[in-house]
């Protein structure tokens, strides 16, 4: 089971400029806000308490627990409206939206033993189309 989650919606940089804390540092020196590392947290206690072979939705209550005791707020199923030229297409529903006092993330849940591409993209179009983070130019 594996969660596949992104960054909180402002970059690392701008995080910094702001005065918010980003220097908790992963044992591969990737940096995280306290928000990121505190969900990361709560995803890997999730894990280790549940183990590997239940189901999503078991994973996301469990989840919602840890995260509620954890002192953050949370939304789920939120809808991330899809626009073509402006005009709304489609909504697609962003498993959580998650708050805490240095920001917001938004994560994808997986009950699978791998990210796939197709995760990451899916992670990627909700950031974009919600307004959370610009695609790069190119």
């Amino acid at each position: 089971m594996c969660f596949a989650w992104l960054r909180v919606i402002r970059g690392p940089n701008i995080l910094a400029q702001e005065g918010i804390k980003t220097t908790l540092d992963s044992r591969k020196g990737y940096k995280f806000s306290e928000l990121s590392y505190a969900v990361i947290g709560a995803c890997h206690d999730v894990q280790h308490q549940l183990g590997v072979h239940c189901m999503e939705v078991d994973y996301q209550r469990a989840l919602e627990t840890a995260l509620s005791k954890l002192g953050l707020s949370w939304e789920r199923e939120v809808h991330i409206p899809i626009a073509y030229d402006g005009i709304v297409v489609t909504r697609r529903r962003v498993d959580y939206v998650i708050r805490g006092q240095s920001g917001e993330l938004i994560m994808e849940t997986k009950a699978a033993s791998e990210i796939r591409p197709e995760d990451v993209e899916q992670c990627v179009l909700y950031l974009h189309q919600g307004g959370y983070c610009p695609l790069p130019a190119g």
